[in-house]
């Protein structure tokens, strides 16, 4: 008897199928065992095909420009998931230190903190742990951090750094090199979970590939997890082989998604290092994106990232100590004034972080400020839902409602959705009603589908 995805019931977890039915909008909740074992069955019988997205989430990358994020049905999720958590084993990991992205999805689930939300492009809400994407983004800042501290105690301030990212990272993973690399790290009798994976793989895009199979990209889909592993193990080598050479420059390495930095001891040695990870990265199908790559010296990054406005959180209590709040809130609003351009977010992470605090012991005049920053459009339009979360259970009562009437004008205004689904997932946390952001979600698929 085939017993291959009978565990399917098992591997595809309450908490995950809880997730994906939260994606979906004015649709009943879908029984998990029901589902799972029918799922099971089409899998053993060669029944399943990879259908289209239920939805697609829309992100502004800006002056309108939209980021398709798929939104898979609740089969093609539970196939993703089920392969991605057989293979973690072999996938979960990082190979060289001072790089993130391979953190698993078993074990024990970190608690999100009040405030604690990922920031900015590395908003998770619908993740099967979103604590754990803002916790090794807060190990990478804190890297990065160390690193400038560390070159300044041996006397090399000198030094420079490069920052660079890779050029629509997932859209251009090649499937039969990712496919290789697993097939020689797994064991032989995941084979069949490792046919289903890149069947999935093939087939996960049809909104532009119809009936023609894939060959290069992976879904860069709303819960993010699996294809999040994916990606970091497709850069394994490339992370060794850069750390290694990186070395021999006097140099250090550091990698948190596709996001790189190099610490080099001057200009040469930095486009040296910039050629070399070129050349490794088209032999992935890969490449640098040339518009994005910044030139910065330590104390350019030091002031850029805010380390030294951070660094007042540090401590335990700091947040709900008056004088560390005001204190913050006293120089993030001097570096915002004085250097709004020149500072990671134009100052919004600092913000941010602030709402992470207990704001209310901010001076009246100070907590002014802070509250006019919350109100603004472009500010709230950045926020994820534990932002929103945080900031309306510390707000007064007339806040809160000119808060969400804010939040109401914009759903009904603005047209990519990614922010709806925030504002989703904050009415839900609230006990709120929600018919009108589904309403509003399901009127902005008909528009995507329309076009398609």
């Amino acid at each position: 008897m085939n017993l291959m995805f009978d565990d399917i019931v098992d591997v595809v977890d309450k908490k995950f199928w809880g997730i994906i039915n939260d994606l979906r909008v004015h649709e009943s909740k879908t029984l998990r065992l029901p589902a799972l074992t029918k799922l099971s069955q089409d899998l053993k019988s060669l029944k399943y095909f990879p259908s289209l997205p239920h939805s697609v989430k829309e992100s502004d990358k800006g002056l309108g420009v939209a980021r398709q994020i798929p939104i898979f049905n609740l089969n093609d999720y539970s196939v993703y998931y089920y392969c991605v958590r057989r293979i973690e084993y072999v996938i979960s990991k990082n190979r060289v230190p001072g790089t993130y992205g391979g953190w698993s999805m078993g074990g024990k689930i970190r608690k999100m903190e009040e405030g604690d939300g990922p920031e900015d492009e590395y908003s998770m809400t619908y993740s099967y742990n979103p604590a754990a994407w803002s916790k090794y983004y807060g190990d990478f800042n804190a890297k990065l951090y160390a690193k400038i501290l560390e070159l300044r105690d041996q006397g090399k301030g000198n030094y420079l750094v490069f920052e660079l990212d890779i050029a629509n990272f997932y859209d251009n993973i090649q499937l039969d090199i990712l496919e290789k690399k697993i097939r020689q790290d797994a064991d032989y009798k995941e084979s069949g979970v490792l046919d289903l994976l890149m069947y999935f793989l093939s087939h996960s895009n049809r909104l532009v590939n119809r009936y023609q199979t894939r060959t290069v990209g992976i879904p860069q889909d709303a819960f993010g997890d699996c294809s999040r592993l994916l990606s970091n193990y497709y850069l394994q080598d490339y992370d060794l082989f850069m750390s290694n050479v990186a070395e021999r420059y006097d140099a250090t390495y550091l990698r948190y998604a596709d996001d790189q930095v190099l610490f080099v001891p001057d200009d040469q040695a930095g486009r040296d290092l910039l050629q070399i990870a070129s050349r490794r990265l088209a032999r992935l199908g890969l490449n640098i994106n040339q518009k994005k790559v910044e030139l910065r010296t330590l104390d350019e990054l030091y002031t850029y990232r805010s380390f030294d406005i951070f660094d007042l959180f540090v401590t335990d209590g700091a947040k709900d100590n008056k004088d560390k709040v005001n204190e913050f809130a006293k120089l993030s609003y001097a570096t915002i004034d004085r250097n709004a351009d020149n500072i990671k977010g134009q100052g919004y992470p600092l913000i941010k972080r602030l709402i992470s605090a207990n704001f209310n012991l901010l001076t009246p005049a100070r907590r002014t400020r802070f509250i006019a920053y919350i109100f603004d459009d472009s500010f709230m339009l950045s926020c994820n839902y534990y932002t929103m979360k945080t900031v309306y259970s510390r707000m007064r009562d007339e806040e809160k409602l000119d808060f969400l009437s804010s939040l109401e004008t914009l759903v009904l205004n603005r047209k990519h959705s990614s922010f709806h689904y925030e504002v989703l997932a904050f009415y839900r946390s609230q006990g709120m009603d929600t018919s009108t952001v589904e309403s509003r979600i399901s009127d902005l698929r008909k528009e995507i589908y329309e076009i398609v």
